[in-house]
């Protein structure tokens, strides 16, 4: 159901297709859908890696469903099942587009929607609980483009350059620059909890006192902290340079940090004295989004696949640590975790 093939045969638009009763196509909705509602429940949980294995299953599903029908073959002794086939695939990479926004970032899923003859926007980029044919018979599709090309051998080069360093450089102690902190993390304290209304078993709808703002955030902690007084006027972490997102049909303007190992799950909490607001520094290091001379803070907004980059663990002391040398801290004194050990993974 590449475009070209769906260009050549149905003239770029979505065909008319016999729906998704079919037996290859009920087996696909119950596989999907259960994969979805996996899915959703580990970005609730902050486990993007469990996320991002199960995305990578619905594009498996979506692949064998493309070679068992074989639209290509189909065409010609059976145009509807060809027909179905191919609507049914182009609505999957809908999905597949949405689905892999958090991890490839808002351009990868924008060039999906261009091919697919849609418009990105943060409303038309909502995760849906269950798959449904929202591409309609005659919608018609963009053109086709390349979504990933060939990088060549002088770019492996730079980058091998760049980035990986010289044996003589292991050897000898030189080492490259210490890496800069381009998370904006700040102690925000926790002055409402409500419940989501599409996730009430998963999700607490948090206001989050930042100083200078309040800021509305969807936290997936309510499996461990089930209760509003667990979290009322707790100081936490908030990732504030994150760029805002919808889970469920509620916007969430940052993360709040926790720690996970196992079975174990908890916050990061910042100093009692921190007042809601002061920043959140990784050790001594510089900070990309410090002004020369004083003047203040400016930060990128961070995809959710680039703050993932950012190696935080759960140190010694139980305190929060960048890249196992740099403890989280405000002003000196220490971020720490609850409820967890040492060597717990912060996301």
């Amino acid at each position: 159901a590449r475009p070209p093939f769906t260009k050549a045969k149905f003239g770029g638009l979505v065909p008319e297709h016999q729906g998704l009763g079919g037996d290859a196509e009920r087996k696909l909705v119950r596989e999907v859908n259960e994969s979805l509602k996996q899915y959703h429940a580990a970005l609730e949980n902050v486990s993007l890696r469990e996320g991002l294995r199960i995305a990578m299953v619905l594009s498996r599903l979506g692949n064998a469903y493309l070679q068992d029908a074989a639209p290509w073959k189909s065409i010609k002794l059976d145009p509807p099942a060809a027909a179905t086939c191919c609507a049914v695939a182009l609505n999957l990479c809908r999905l597949l587009a949405v689905v892999f926004e958090p991890y490839m970032g808002a351009a990868f899923s924008a060039q999906l929607f261009r091919m697919l003859g849609l418009e990105h926007t943060d409303s038309s980029s909502y995760i849906p609980d269950t798959f449904e044919l929202m591409l309609t018979t005659g919608h018609p599709l963009g053109e086709p483009e390349l979504l990933f090309r060939t990088i060549t051998d002088e770019e492996v080069a730079a980058l091998r350059a760049r980035f990986g360093g010289t044996q003589e450089e292991a050897t000898s102690g030189t080492h490259a620059p210490e890496p800069e902190f381009a998370a904006d993390l700040r102690v925000g304290e926790i002055v409402d909890v409500q419940p989501h209304a599409e996730s009430i078993d998963r999700l607490w709808v948090l206001s989050v006192d930042l100083g200078s703002e309040r800021r509305q955030i969807v936290a997936g902690v309510r499996e461990h902290y089930a209760a509003p007084s667990e979290l009322l006027g707790k100081k936490v972490v908030i990732v504030c340079n994150l760029k805002a997102v919808s889970l469920r049909g509620v916007e969430s303007r940052g993360m709040m940090l926790c720690a996970a190992k196992k079975e174990e799950f908890g916050l990061l909490l910042a100093p009692q004295a921190a007042p809601p607001g002061a920043r959140v520094f990784a050790g001594e290091l510089r900070n990309p989004g410090e002004q020369p001379g004083g003047g203040g803070f400016t930060y990128p907004i961070l995809e959710l696949k680039e703050f993932q980059k950012i190696q935080l663990t759960v140190g010694a002391g139980l305190v929060g640590m960048f890249k196992k040398a740099h403890p989280l801290n405000v002003d000196g004194a220490p971020v720490v975790a609850e409820r967890v050990s040492e060597g717990a993974k912060i996301k």
